[in-house]
Order: C-alpha cells, then structure tokens, then sequence
C-alpha cells in the first residue's frame, strides 16, 4: 500500500513533464509562425504602397481617357445621324407635302414613319428646337392627307347592299339568319380599310373614325331607304296585297301567319321589315368594325382618346336608327287595321327592346324609341279593346242561308292569331292593365272567355232576326259548329289556352249543337213531310228543278272563276263540285230520304 502511492505520484509528475515538453515545442512553433505572417504582412503593405504611389494615377488616367473616346464616339454618331436626317429631312418633307398616298400608300407610310423617328432624334437635342417644330407641323400635314385619304377610301370601298339579299337574309321572325349574313355585302376591300385605319390607330389618331362613322351611317340610311322603297314597290303593284307581299319578300315558307289572309298590314309589315334590316345591318357592321380595329390594344387607345369603338358605332347608327323609328311611330300612330298587324312589330320590338333602348339612349341623336313602345303597346290595347265592344254592337247583315256568319270567322282569327302571340299579348298589353298580383298565366285564358261570351250573345241576338225558325236554328247550328271545329283544331292551340280557364267549353258547344239540331229537325219535319207525301211528287219534282236550276246558274261561273286559280285552291275554297252539289239538291228532295 505504501509504495503504489509514491508509483502513481511518478507517473503523475512524468506524464506533466511530457505535456510541459510538448507545449514549449508549440509554443516555439506558433512564434515561428507568427514572425513569417508578419513578414509576409510586411512585404504586402510595401506593395500596396507602391501601388498606390504608381499604378492608381495611371489607372486614374486611363478611366479619363475612355471617358473621353466614349464620347467622342457618341458624337461622332450624333454628327452621323444629323448629317443622315438632315439630308433625308428636306426629301421627306417634300414628299409629304406634295405625295399622294392613294398612289403609292405605303411608300408615304414609310415616310411618315421616318418623319417621326426624325423628330424624336431632334427633340433630344435643344439646339434643334425650329426645326423640329417645322417638321411637326409637316407631320401634322400628312396626318391630315392620311385622314383625308382614309375617307376616300372608305368612300370607294363603301357600297349599298343589295335589298332582296338582306330581305331574304331574314327568317321568318325576321331575325337575321347567322348563315346567310356574309351574304351582306357593304365593303369592297376590307384590307384597305383596315391597312391605313391601324396605322392611324397605332399612332393615336382617332379623328378618322368620325369619316368611317359619317360614310358608313349614310350608307346604312340608304340601304335602308332601298329597302322600303323595294317593300312600297310591290306592295303597290300587287292586287292580293298580303299574300303577294309575304310571297315576294318573305317567300311565303310561314314568315306570316295564314291568318294575317284577310288583314291588310302592308304599312305594319313594312315597318316590321324596316327593323328588321336595321338590326341585320348593325351586326354586320359591327363584324366589319371588330376587323377595322382587330385587337383590344387599339380599342383602349381609342378609348383613351374619347372616341372609343362604342362612341363611333353610337355615332354610326344615330341616323338610321332615328330614322327607322320614327318612320315605324308615323306608321303605328296611323294604323287603323286593328290590333293584328301590330302584333308582329310588337313582338320584334319587344324582343330586342333593351338593345334598341341602349342605342336610342346613347345616340347621338334624340330617338323616340320609348315614346314608340308606349305609343304601340296602348294603341294595341284599346284595339283589343275595341273589338270586344264592336263584337258585341255589330250590326252586320246576316247570311240569308243561315250559314256561318263573317263575325265568326274573324273572330276565330282573332283568337288564333292572339295564341300566336301570346307571351307578347300577356306581357305588354295585358299584364300593363292588370292589377297587381295577378295571374299572367290565366289573362289570356280570361281574354278569351269575354271574347266568346261576347260572340255567343252577338249569335243569339242576330238569330233572332230570323223570320223563319228553323233557319234561326240553323244559323246557330253552323256558327256553334265552326267555333267548335276551330277549338278542336291542334293547328291553331286555342282549346288548351281556353281549357286553363274552363275546362267545359268544347262540351258547352257540343251541348248548344245538340240543341240547334234537335230544335231544327222539329221545325223542318212539317216542310220535310210536305215534300215527301206521294200526292205531291210532281211538285217536289218541280221545285227540285226550279230550285237546282237557280242554284246552279249562279254555282257553275264561280266555280269557272276559281278552277282558273288551280285545283288545290278549288279543293281549299269549295266544299260541292257541280255533281255533288246536284246530288245533294236531289237528295234534298228525295222522298225516302
């Protein structure tokens, strides 16, 4: 135990003398170190110095003089490019003030492109301040001359559209048909329009759009004039007016209704075909202004200068458009063939009302177009009006056969041609007067119910005219006959419209026929019997002629007169040929009948 203490103190002492040997040695080593950084250091900083006493003024010196060739280089590029302008300066004025674009336009563009790039070299340099001047002012010369030549050339490129291609460009609701519309033609040269107008555009320059506008507006005014003048031309020389008039201008393929037969509308309709064209030359229009001005970088730089596309498309159609309504107002305020005719221009108008409306609001000219819609919508309501009160005062003679009387007829008419219509009979006539809250769906139905009940009283009234009962109830007979077939008949759609307000009314007609028939076969079984007794075959015989030979001279020059217009219409008009008309005269008199 007592030796391995001093052992351990050893190797403890032995072990620190190791570590103090082996930092002496560093330590002898980091001063080595040390003493080379510091001469390295030292040779450095004598370099530095050096350096600073002999390379940096020599830099100095050099850094001045590229200075100096940099810009004697830029000024002898300067002393170049004024040499250079001027020399082409005096030629380029020359040839703007004296050129003619519509020679050689591009050679006058590229010209007054060089103008321009003259000027923005010049403006750069203070010392050339007339000059510059001098060359605006000649630059504002050949915008002008462009400006001028822009009109020229929308002028020479500018024609009238063929009418008969823009009537028969129309469906049958006188919409323009999307297929048909590059058949419009009123540009000759769409490039030459568009080459000189996007350079102006490019340029900022926006006051030859008021030339496009003035030329393309007057254009679009005598297509129109062309147009009505066409639809005045026929309608004038035609006998039949209606049917030739949809037969020629809207070939007559159901453009108009089958009804309008008996209606002279030809003013209505040629209003109707007025705004009808008016709306297909505004969209090719705008297709050719779209392609005029043909990306919307442009369109804003136009609108940054206050005449945008929209300003000049309103400018366009001020003219026309005024024109068109106010034509379209002179004809409504006139009418005086009842609500039929109108129902049509109502329904077009109607349809493109808020188009029409922002037109009219914006141009550049006063538009009555919301004094028309009133005007049309309360001349049509009191037109309505007014047939239902001389449905129930007429006084028209009556048919001395008892057959069905024209009132009847007309009116069936009526109520077809009102189903035709009936979103715009019930929107902006009848909902107008309606209370509010009420029903839209059944005003028409309700329309409908006052209008029959209004004929049935007519119809009773006048049989009671009648001196001979039996033919009183013939009458009836044939009238409530016709409203019924009328009702039936899918074609026209009046039973559906009248079953949402009373469901009973074909079995209401059938009843009244029953009653018709069984009231004139009690009235007609005393003549009946009178020419059927065998005592008096010679007399039946007699009056059978008699009556056959009055009937007959007057049916055999009719039926003459209407085979001459073809078998289809015989077969449409005429219900008996000349056999069958004398087979039931016979059979009339026939005693086993």
């Amino acid at each position: 135990m007592s030796s391995e203490v001093p052992d351990a103190i050893h190797k403890k002492l032995m072990q620190e003398e190791e570590w103090l040997k082996n930092f002496k040695a560093s330590t002898a080593k980091s001063k080595q170190l040390r003493e080379s950084i510091e001469a390295i250091t030292d040779r450095f900083q004598a370099r530095l110095v050096s350096l600073q006493e002999n390379v940096l003024p020599m830099h100095e010196v050099n850094g001045r003089l590229q200075v100096k060739q940099k810009n004697i280089q830029r000024l002898i590029k300067t002393i170049d490019t004024t040499i250079q302008f001027y020399g082409r300066t005096s030629e380029l004025e020359s040839s703007i003030r004296d050129g003619n674009p519509g020679h050689d336009l591009e050679t006058y563009l590229e010209n007054m492109e060089c103008l321009q790039q003259a000027i923005q070299f010049f403006e750069s340099h203070p010392n050339y301040q007339n000059q510059t001047e001098n060359m605006k002012l000649t630059l504002e010369t050949g915008f002008s001359v462009l400006e001028t030549e822009y009109r020229s050339v929308v002028q020479k490129n500018t024609i009238q559209a063929d009418p008969m291609v823009l009537i028969e460009s129309l469906d049958e609701q006188y919409e323009l048909m999307g297929s048909r519309a590059k058949d419009i033609k009123t540009v000759r040269d769409l490039t030459a329009l568009t080459r000189l107008g996007v350079w102006l555009l490019e340029r900022e320059r926006t006051r030859f759009l008021t030339h496009y506008a003035k030329i393309r507006g007057d254009n679009m005014m005598r297509t129109i004039s062309a147009v009505t003048q066409h639809h005045a031309a026929l309608y004038s020389h035609m006998p039949s007016r209606s049917g030739a008039i949809k037969s020629v201008l809207k070939k007559a393929a159901g453009r108009a209704d089958r009804r309008f037969g008996d209606v002279d509308g030809g003013e209505s309709e040629g209003a109707l075909l007025m705004a009808g064209c008016l709306l297909a030359l505004l969209e090719v229009e705008e297709a050719i202004m779209v392609k005029t001005i043909p990306d919307t970088t442009r369109r804003a730089q136009v609108r940054s200068n206050a005449i945008n596309f929209m300003q000049v498309f309103r400018e366009l159609v001020a003219n026309p458009l005024s024109f068109v309504v106010r034509h379209i107002q002179r004809v409504v305020q006139d009418s005086d063939k009842g609500v039929l005719p109108l129902l049509p221009l109502l329904r077009f108008l109607s349809a493109h009302q808020t188009r029409l409306q922002n037109l009219a609001t914006n141009s550049m000219a006063d538009v009555p177009f919301e004094a028309l819609m009133r005007l049309l919508r309360v001349k049509s309501s009191s037109y309505i009006n007014e047939f239902v009160e001389k449905l129930k005062n007429d006084n028209s003679k009556l048919p001395v056969d008892g057959n069905v009387h024209p009132i009847t007829v007309t009116t069936i008419n009526f109520l077809a041609t009102l189903t035709v219509h009936r979103h715009t009979v019930t929107q902006q006539l009848l909902l107008m007067t309606a209370p509010q809250g009420t029903n839209s769906a059944l005003l028409l139905p309700k329309l409908f119910a006052r209008i029959l009940s209004a004929l049935g009283m007519t119809l009773k009234k006048k049989s009671e005219s009648y001196d001979d009962p039996a033919l009183s109830s013939l009458f009836l007979l044939n009238n409530y006959n016709y409203i019924a077939k009328a009702l039936e008949d899918d074609e026209d759609g009046l039973l559906p419209v009248i079953n949402e307000q009373n469901t009973q009314i074909l079995s209401f007609y059938h009843s009244e026929i029953e009653q018709c028939v069984n009231q004139y076969m009690r009235r007609y079984s005393a003549t009946h019997y009178y020419i059927t007794t065998d005592f008096l075959t010679r007399l039946r015989a007699i009056v059978c002629d008699h009556v056959k030979n009055a009937i007959m001279s007057l049916y055999r020059p009719l039926m003459q007169r209407v085979e001459i217009c073809g078998e289809q219409f015989v077969t449409r008009q005429l219900k008996y040929t000349r056999e069958s008309l004398e087979s039931n005269i016979d059979r009339l008199f026939d005693a086993s009948g």
